[in-house]
């Protein structure tokens, strides 16, 4: 209800698209098994797409590109989410050109971030619920859905329920484990 008091920016930093030098539509921190932080940024510039993993060292001082997936490998980069799941940290992507659905990925190891696992189907927008370790896909196609995923193993996830919604533009999706939101415009 009141401005926040006593913050201080200690630095700035700039990530840019590796293909083509633009700034990131997403991007989120996450906690690498190593203990140190990395940002990972997503990118959407006409027909190009990618997702760079972006070590941010001790202060973020000295910030270096550890992982990139362009366009050119597959079609990343729309929305994305990291969340701490048993203990581990993972990235999931929502892939908006050829193969659609979410990507999951295991990013224990920055460098090493791999897909360990894929949810088929075109999404409007995703939502991770860490703490009941749910993923929440809103549905891109009628009938408009909202597929409720098991993610307390987010390298095998399961389908747990599907919610038909009323018909409608539907926008953003949100949940606390209890309750799932969707918002809906005219």
């Amino acid at each position: 209800p009141s401005a926040p008091t006593g913050l201080t920016l200690k630095k700035a930093v700039r990530f840019a698209n590796p293909d083509t030098v633009s700034r990131p539509k997403f991007a989120r921190l996450f906690r690498g098994a190593d203990a140190q932080w990395y940002a990972v940024c997503s990118y959407l510039d006409g027909s190009s797409s990618a997702v760079s993993i972006v070590s941010m060292g001790a202060d973020a001082s000295n910030t270096q590109l550890v992982k990139s997936f362009t366009s050119t490998q597959v079609a990343y980069g729309d929305s994305l989410e990291t969340a701490q799941v048993a203990g581990q940290w993972w990235l999931f992507v929502k892939r908006s050109a050829g193969t659609t659905g979410v990507a999951i990925f295991d990013v224990s190891s920055a460098a090493g971030a791999s897909e360990v696992a894929f949810i088929a189907g075109q999404a409007s927008d995703l939502y991770v619920d860490q703490d009941s370790a749910r993923l929440y896909i809103l549905a891109a196609t009628s009938p408009r859905t909202i597929k409720v995923v098991d993610i307390a193993n987010p390298a095998a996830p399961v389908v747990r329920s599907t919610i038909t919604l009323l018909a409608g533009i539907y926008s953003w999706i949100g949940g606390d484990g209890n309750v799932v939101v969707a918002a809906k415009g005219r």
